[in-house]
């Protein structure tokens, strides 16, 4: 594992690591230090969408968690693989901090009405870890993916825009 930061947050302390595997872990309690919840990292799809954004990412979301730099960050979601999942990723960006879609709205949003499962595919391939805000996308009134992701999601509802909007997607 490669070690990337730690920071202090009102969650605790989160370790942020880039390991071998091709997965960017977010570890609440610190790579030394017992886990405030049980988070899972996930595994990063290769593809030049992923590599663009790992490091920088991880990096910037360090910052932004240990109270530095909270200027916007922008990807280009051109490098995303396939015409569905761009749309699933501008339509989230787009969507303001705080509301909620479920996964029929954003399909209807993208035009894809018929294609529900496909969107719900695209969010959990979404290769940009913090960056696409696929907890704003509920089902039956729960975050697509993980129980653990509830409490990202409340976690982040919390903290200024800038940063709500990049709350991770661990899956």
């Amino acid at each position: 594992m490669i070690y990337l930061s730690e920071v202090e947050t009102p969650l605790g302390v989160l370790a942020i690591a880039e390991c071998k595997e091709r997965f960017l872990a977010v570890v609440p309690g610190g790579l030394n230090g017992s886990p405030l919840i049980s988070l899972r990292p996930r595994l990063e799809p290769w593809g030049a969408l992923t590599l663009a954004v790992r490091r920088p990412l991880a990096q910037r979301f360090a910052g932004f968690l240990g109270g530095g730099e909270r200027g916007r960050w922008s990807v280009d979601l051109s490098l995303a693989e396939g015409a569905l999942a761009r749309s699933v990723y501008q339509t989230l960006f787009r969507t303001r901090p705080g509301d909620l879609l479920t996964p029929v709205e954003l399909a209807e949003r993208i035009g894809r009405s018929t294609e529900v499962e496909a969107v719900e595919a695209a969010l959990l391939k979404s290769p940009l870890l913090g960056v696409v805000p696929s907890h704003r996308v509920r089902k039956d009134g729960a975050p697509l993916g993980s129980p653990e992701e509830q409490v990202w999601a409340e976690f982040f509802a919390g903290l200024p825009d800038e940063l709500e909007a990049r709350a991770p997607c661990l899956r």
